[in-house]
């Protein structure tokens, strides 16, 4: 952790990508639940629940039933209505409806604890009105009752609808708890905190945890997204996103895409003592990354997923998990602390970057194997800013078959990774390195010319020409490194046209005699140094 920002808590247990850290017991900050998108289908009663409905409310759209309900002490005003459905009625006759029950907590001045259950049959092979898709339905009858709401906790809403459809006349045996289907998910789930303005700085923009993750964290090749909006003021709304693989690389053990943001209302306020003054900071479930559907049964791991690296993340920007330095308290988020299972890690990303710093140097220059094709794709891909080409796009651009660019993609995997035909760096981070390390390698190829310009000085001519990588070693002044040499090249005969080319261009012929050339040819990798004995 940062040093100078905040107390922080205990980093309790290590990073293991593959390991299995038990989480221990700490005071730290509760997250709350923000937005919220299930599936709850109920099968156990066929379409009876659904006819029950039919029944309640008359045929006709403005048709309504309202009612007040209560949970766990919170009054809620419900009402019940009716809706156009996009269904073809199973039997083919007459019309299929669907039905809303909205709800809204009674006396919420933010008016955000509100939300409404969408109830709709489900039958095998549905079919839709008019030219849309079909549904995609398992085999199962019943009802499907979706969930779009916000800032109550997942466990409330199946207590929600049964309390619901039993004030207006439905019986709420229909929805009980056992009778949820195990087809049951949930694709949209976020959990945030509010954190203070000032502190929340130290989480985004140039060296913050989020571009960070963004810049290094390797994905498998599906999606990664940074976007930092700074329109109206510093971190208005910044968000990355990223797959399941990246999840894991994290947190040992994770499996979800996520979707990490801080972020303003639309509105910011300037008022320091107005809570919205202060931002949120919230991690999100992202479906569209994620390989498999979340169970509705598997809810505590997902909120234990997006708790851990929300609290995680604070900790990696130096800030305290604990009540009192760090957070503000808002309608539906409490800033107190509660002993819990939590697992507070070291920060990853600096070992992430280590590694995928090795990984570029290995790749550049500790490969024997590498050759102007492959400096070639590299620099058109690391050129420019952009991040991923087509196979297609780089033969063009680098003069070289499709067949040849596949080579080089399979040579160069621990850089270059293909998704659906389209190339790209492993991350953000390996790009910006692949990029440096290129710049730095034409440097001193133009350093070691006569003229300074790589494309009239003789010597730098002939290192181009024959695919040469010149840099400085620690050993010797000058270390020329070729990729792999045809078996029947003469390699002394290319270097003593190197050595006429490097007197050509005004330097010294003892410093290329006593530097070291390193080649592949026939299969081994070879050294030799000096490159001549006088």
């Amino acid at each position: 952790m940062s040093a100078g920002v905040g107390a922080g808590p205990e980093v309790v247990s290590g990073l293991g990508e593959d390991g299995d850290e038990v989480p221990e017991v700490v005071s730290a900050v509760t997250p709350a639940t923000h937005e919220v998108s299930a599936n709850l289908i109920f099968t156990a009663d066929c379409l009876e629940p659904f006819a029950a409905f039919d029944e309640l409310v008359p045929a006709s759209e403005s048709a309504s039933e309202s009612a007040s309900v209560e949970v766990d002490g919170v009054g809620f005003d419900v009402e019940v209505y009716a809706q156009e459905s996009g269904l073809r009625p199973r039997d083919g006759e007459g019309e299929v409806r669907e039905f809303r029950v909205r709800f809204e907590e009674q006396g919420d001045g933010v008016g955000e604890r509100s939300g409404a259950f969408h109830v709709a049959p489900r039958w095998p092979g549905m079919e839709s009105k008019g030219d849309g898709p079909n549904p995609s339905t398992p085999d199962i009858e019943g009802v499907n009752v979706r969930v779009d709401a916000s800032n109550l906790d997942l466990a409330t809403y199946p207590e929600l609808l049964r309390e619901s459809v039993s004030a207006v006349g439905i019986d709420g045996s229909y929805f009980s708890d056992a009778k949820i289907h195990d087809y049951s998910n949930v694709f949209r789930f976020e959990r945030y905190v509010r954190v203070k303005r000032e502190k929340s700085e130290h989480l985004i923009g140039n060296g913050g945890p989020m571009q960070q993750i963004f810049e290094r964290v390797r994905t498998a090749s599906k999606f990664r997204e940074l976007r930092e909006d700074d329109r109206d003021l510093e971190g208005y709304h910044h968000r990355v996103r990223f797959d399941g693989s990246a999840a894991g690389r994290l947190l040992g053990g994770h499996e979800l895409g996520k979707r990490i943001k801080h972020y303003h209302p639309e509105h910011p306020r300037d008022d320091e003592d107005d809570v919205l003054h202060h931002p949120k900071v919230g991690v999100s479930l992202q479906s569209a990354l994620t390989d498999e559907t979340v169970r509705w049964a598997d809810r505590d791991g997902l909120r234990q997923e997006c708790d851990e690296l929300l609290l995680n993340l604070l900790s990696w920007a130096g800030l305290s998990t604990r009540a009192g330095e760090t957070f503000v308290s808002d309608a539906y988020f409490e800033a107190s602390e509660s002993a819990q299972e939590v697992r507070l890690v070291e920060n990853p990303l600096p070992e992430i970057k280590r590694k995928q710093e090795a990984t570029v140097v290995d790749g550049l220059t500790a490969n024997p194997d590498l050759n102007e094709s492959d400096r070639d794709v590299l620099d058109v891909l690391a050129d420019g800013g952009t991040a991923t080409a087509s196979v297609e796009e780089l033969s063009n651009d680098v003069e070289y078959s499709e067949r040849t660019v596949y080579r080089v993609l399979s040579r160069l995997s621990e850089l270059l990774s293909v998704d659906e035909g389209r190339v790209r760096f492993a991350s953000e981070f390996i790009q910006q390195t692949v990029r440096t390390t290129l710049s730095d390698a034409k440097e001193a190829i133009e350093s070691f010319g006569g003229s300074g310009r790589s494309e009239t000085s003789p010597f730098a001519k002939w290192a181009n020409a024959h695919g040469v990588e010149v840099r400085d070693a620690v050993d010797v002044k000058l270390a020329l490194r070729f990729g792999r040499v045809p078996s029947s090249a003469d390699l002394s005969a290319i270097l003593r046209e190197g050595l006429r080319k490097w007197v050509a261009s005004g330097r010294d012929a003892r410093e290329f005699k006593i530097g070291k050339a390193q080649y592949r040819q026939d299969g081994y990798a070879n050294v030799r140094a000096p490159i001549f004995r006088d």
